[in-house]
Formats: C-alpha cells, structure tokens, sequence
C-alpha cells in the first residue's frame, strides 16, 4: 500500500519502475541460461519416410552466439578462416536471417557438422553442403516438406511438387529444392517476385532445357495458374508484353473479325475482367438476339461479318446434307428457309407423300464430334481396342537378334527415352532419343515413322513402357524392351539406376475381392473431336508431372501404418487364373486388357490414388497409363509381384535374373 499522502498516480510510476527492472534482470540472465541449457542435435530414424527429424538448438547471434553465426555473419570472420574472396557473398549471411522461418531450425538442423566448436575444422566435418540435393533432400527437406501441392490456385500457381518429391523417394534425376527456392535459411527467396528474372530468363530457362523438362514447362503456364477462362487454351504470353507490368497488353489473337462497330469497341465492353465473359466459348448471340430459330449461336457460320445480308453458304455443308438428292443444290436459301424461319428438313415439309416414297437413300448420317461430355467414352473405347491384340514387349534376345541378321530391312526404329545426358553415357546401336515425358508432344511425333515398328526402352521397363502405351494409343506399331538397359547391359556406369535385387517378400492372400461399388466416371475436356487427338493433349498435359512408379517398400509401409484412411485402392491387372493363385492384401482384379472398357472403369474410385501392379511392371504400367490418360490418380507398383513375394507360385512367371551384357554405343544418332 502507498503512504496516504502519496498522490494515486505515483502507483503508475512503481508499476513501470517494476516492469523495466524485470526485463534487465531478464536480459543480464539470459547469456548464462543460454550457456547451461542442453543443446539438441539431431537424430535420424532409419526405415520411415519421411524420416523424423527434431529441431536443432536456435541459432543466435550476438554474445554467446553459436560459432556457426559468429563466422558466417562476419565479413572479418571468414577472411580470418580462409574464405575465397569470390565466395564471400555466398557464405556472408545477414545476421536477421536467423530470425526467418528455416533461420530458426539452426544451421546444424540442416547442413550436419559442428555448431559448438571453433575449430574449422572440426566445426565442418560431415557438412552438407546443399541438404536440398535430391540425394539429401529425403533427410533434411521432406520430413516437414512431405505433403506439397502441385497446384496452389489461391496463388494462381502450380509448381512440379509431386514430381521432386517422386525423384527423391525412387532416388531419380529431379530438380533440388533450391534451385527454385534458393537457400531459404540465409535469407534468399528467389521466388518472391521476377526481379531475379527481369535482365533474363536463363536462370530457369536454362535449366529446364539442360533437365529437359518438357517444353510446357518453358512457359508461364508452366509455374503460373492464369486467371481467366481462356487459360487452358492460351499461353500468358500470346497477349501479355510484360512479366513485371501484367497490364502491358498486345492483342494478338481474336475468335472473329474486328470489323464495323466491333472495331470501335474497348476490349472490356465485352470481356469483363477476370474471367474474360467465357470467351473460350464466345458467340455472337452474347450479345445479339437471333432473328431466326435455326442454325447454332455462332452467327459467323453463315453470316461473314462484315455485312449481315451476304451469306456465306461455306459454314454449312448442304453439298453432304442434300447430295441422295437432286436439284436441291439449285434452290434459293429461301426455298427451304421461308417466312418464319421454321426450318424442316423432312420431305414432307415441301413434298408430297408419294414423291417422299420415290426418293433416293439416305447417306447414313456422320456421327457428330465428340464434346466434353463423351470425350471419355470414345477415348475409352479408342484403348480398348488398341489394347486387344497388343503384344506390348519384345525380350533383349529378340531384339539384338533382329538387329544382327544381316538383314536391316527388318530393322526396328528404336527410341531411348531416357534422359538426354543418360543417352549419352550409353545406348542401344541405332537408337534416337526422346525423353518421354516428352513422347506425345508434336515435334517428337513428326519423327517417328508410321511404316515401321519402333522399339522404345528405358531404365527398367517402366518409363519406356508409358511411352510405348502412348504411342500405341495414338495408332503406331509400337513394343517396348522388357527390363529395359537392365536387361541390355551389365555396364552399371550406362545403366545409372539400380537394378533389380531381389523380391521383398511381403505375404499375399488368396481369397478374391469382389468389386461392388460403382463411381461416376472422370469428365475430360480437351476440346478434341477424335480419340488420337484426345489421347494425344491428354499424354502431353499427364505425363508432365506424373510419378509412373511406387516401390513396393513404400506400399506395404502405407497399407500397415495403421491408417486406412490413406489406403491407396490396390488393383491386380494379372490373370484372373493368376489372380486366384495370390494377390497382395486387398487388391481387386481387372485384367490390364480390359482396364479401359467402360463397365469396369465404373468400379475404380476418383477420389482414392490407385495402384495397379502386374508380373514384372509392365503390363501393370500399361495399365496405369492408360488410366492416367483417363484421368484417374494411379501409379504402378515397380517390379510388380517379382518384387513383392518371393513365392514363385504366385508370381508365375520367371522373374529377372542378371543383364544379357550386349554392346552399347555413344554417337548420338538424329532423325533425318
């Protein structure tokens, strides 16, 4: 209590005397506590994925700062240790950039070594120098990065996410996580905005060609969801100028003539911002009242613009509508479009009954093109059939026998589709390459001869048996090389990848899975007419970022974690017969043939990731591709039953056993 004769504010004057001597005795303490707390390092656990990975002491900076920032903060500092002076602006970090998000995990979290040493070096023994290498990235980047969207459409961007984080666990050649992220702990966010790309495009442009990502990819589009519903149809650059100043903008396409009272118009008199007034699908009833009940909305059918009167008889095929008949090719467009406009094109309508009867055969009518609505239907079928007679591989002996009769004539065109550095380390006599991811895109299609059967490989089996499904679908003769350079070569340096060891031997059951429910089938809308043309933008818009295989490792972890709820829907495309002699817990059965005939397609989920999985991958990845390419989220299970059971009753068939040892060259060899 205060003396009576105290004024009552002086109350105030004690409670803040009382606050500031806290926070000094507060910060007087906080060395000494910071110098007997227990420091955290970290500590991995083998045999999860992601692996766990606890944080790291903070790193501060000032007195009693861990030596990491003490060095790392100090221009002084890292002369004093050696530094090349041409290093110094990559290893200087500004002293807030351990206040940032990663800043604060500490540096040993991520880079390994020393943080409590002084010794340099002690300080960098077991540094890692970039954790977010695909090869270090499952350690340090992917325990708390494990879940990422390839799509972010509140911030109207997408990224190749579930690609990176596919390379890392199936240890493939994929981007690191600062080479679009920068290193994100010192402070550097090269993302942020284009400031980094404004002088040039070679930062991104450069790599992406050197990875060969494909071509989409080069565009905005590529990491950018456009707002507007012309999007899917037009890249941003067809009328954006600028990619710091969006508003910079060149008209450089437009669905009609700008002629008459169209040239006079703003562009936003009609298209309203941001959505454009779906101008995919514009037509001139938006805005004009028809005078008439026949015909479609889009008056320029007919009608040429320019002026309303004259009538363009080439937007109508009457010749194919009226030619069973004659003299219909004489009549006036009023003949038959009379006062009303009430257009019928029943005989009857202008004919009596007695000349109807006399009259010559219809044409059977041409089936309409296909809309969104059917697209799946006719794409569906399209495989079906291509599947049916399919023998979709050719066997190492088989090819490198063909390729050594004498006889060239008889000589497969044959396509590497591994990478373009890999095709160059080693590949088959003869062979071109084409990544195939890129497999489906124009250029890469315009190489290929339609008279001769192509050979396609991979790594193992499965890459090249995605790329050889797609081709297949859009109408070549077309095999692909079972196991792949696995099975070509023992040279390990040209195969890169590893090899097939041995089966897991995870069990199976016996008793079948009965397929019950039914789902609605996916809807596609690529605005294509014909199958080819359906399968072929589909191919080039999946396989940008697919991830064709998961280990059967990584499957049997996801069905025994305990979880149902991220239970993936498992599918046998083996034999029935096969099917009954064993199949992986849970799995239901739809032969890979018939995985794209409609009544079965019902019973697969939309809203569950599938995996299907075959003898040895390859059947299996011409089934999951096929899917894929009909909108499913499928992978295929890598080595199928060879690599889940080592009981070789069920598996059925011989497995791999070693490579055939066959030559290899590398000249790159180009299409003429």
């Amino acid at each position: 209590m205060l003396p009576s004769k105290w004024p009552s504010w002086t109350l105030i004057l004690v409670a803040l005397g009382l606050t500031l001597l806290t926070v000094g005795v507060g910060l007087v303490l906080e060395p000494a506590v910071q110098a007997i707390t227990p420091q955290a390092h970290p500590t991995r656990q083998v045999g999860s994925f992601p692996p766990r990975l606890p944080y790291a002491a903070p790193v501060v900076t000032g007195p009693g700062a861990g030596a990491c920032a003490s060095c790392h903060t100090s221009e002084v500092s890292l002369r004093g240790a050696g530094a090349d002076a041409s290093a110094l602006e990559r290893l200087l970090l500004d002293e807030d950039s351990s206040l940032t998000l990663h800043g604060r995990l500490g540096c040993v979290t991520c880079h390994d070594g020393n943080g409590t040493t002084t010794d340099i070096a002690a300080a960098h023994e077991n540094l890692v120098a970039d954790p977010s290498h695909p090869r270090q990235a499952g350690t340090y980047c992917v325990p708390c990065h494990h879940d990422l969207a390839s799509e972010y459409p509140e911030d109207h961007l997408r990224a190749p996410h579930r690609r990176i984080l596919w390379g890392i666990k199936e240890d493939q050649e994929v981007c690191t996580c600062a080479n679009c992220h920068g290193p994100v702990a010192h402070g550097v966010d090269y993302l942020a905005s284009h400031q980094i790309l404004s002088a040039s495009m070679d930062y991104c442009v450069g790599c992406h060609e050197e990875q060969e990502v494909p071509t989409e990819r080069l565009k905005c589009s590529g990491c950018h969801i456009g707002p507007h519903d012309v999007s899917a149809a037009m890249d941003c650059e067809t009328c954006h100028t600028s990619v710091q100043v969006w508003g910079k903008v060149e008209l450089a396409v437009h669905p009609m003539k700008l002629n008459n009272g169209h040239a006079n118009l703003e562009c936003f008199e009609c298209h309203l911002k941001p959505n454009f007034r779906n101008l995919s699908g514009f037509s001139c009833s938006d805005c004009h009242p028809k005078p008439h009940e026949f015909g479609s909305e889009d008056c320029v059918q007919c009608h040429d613009g320019a002026d309303w009167m004259e009538i363009d008889h080439t937007g109508i095929a009457h010749e194919e509508m009226w030619e069973p008949y004659r003299y219909h090719d004489h009549v006036a467009c009023a003949g038959c479009h009379f006062a009303g406009y009430d257009l019928s094109t029943e005989c009857s309508s202008c004919h009596p009954p007695e000349v109807e009867a006399s009259r010559a055969p219809e044409l059977e009518p041409t089936p309409p093109p296909a809309t969104s609505g059917d697209e799946m239907g006719a794409l569906a079928n399209h495989i079906t059939g291509r599947l049916a007679g399919w023998r979709p591989t050719i066997s190492v002996e088989a090819l490198y026998e063909n390729l050594n009769d004498g006889d060239a004539a008889n000589d497969p065109f044959i396509i590497s589709v591994r990478s373009r550095e890999h095709y160059e380390l080693g590949h088959i006599p003869g062979a071109y390459n084409i990544p195939w991811r890129r497999i489906a895109d124009p250029e890469a299609l315009s190489a290929l001869p339609r008279d001769q059967q192509i050979v396609t490989y991979c790594y193992t089996g499965h890459t090249g048996q995605v790329a050889a499904t797609v081709l297949n679908i859009l109408g070549y003769d077309v095999v692909n090389l079972k196991f792949g350079m696995m099975g070509w070569t023992d040279d390990a340096d040209v195969l890169v990848t590893e090899p097939f060891a041995a089966a897991a031997g995870y069990p199976v059951e016996a008793e079948a899975n009965e397929l019950i429910e039914t789902y609605k089938l996916p809807t596609l809308d690529t605005g294509e007419s014909d199958a080819v043309s359906i399968a072929q933008v589909r191919a080039q818009a999946f396989l940008a970022d697919w991830a064709p295989t998961i280990s059967a490792d990584a499957l049997f972890e996801n069905l025994n974690d305990g979880d149902t709820a991220n239970d993936p829907f498992v599918l046998s495309v083996r034999s029935p017969e096969h099917y009954a002699i064993g199949h992986a817990a849970g799995a239901y059965n739809i032969p890979w043939r018939e995985v794209a005939d409609v009544d079965n397609l019902a019973y697969l989920p939309t809203d569950t990731e599938i995996v299907d999985y075959c003898y040895t991958g390859h059947t299996g990845q011409v089934a999951a591709t096929v899917l894929g390419l009909l909108g499913y989220d499928v992978t295929n299970l890598k080595f199928g039953m060879m690599g889940w059971t080592d009981d070789a009753d069920v598996l059925a068939i011989e497995p791999f056993v070693a490579p055939a040892g066959y030559p290899v060259e590398t000249e790159v060899n180009r299409p003429e």
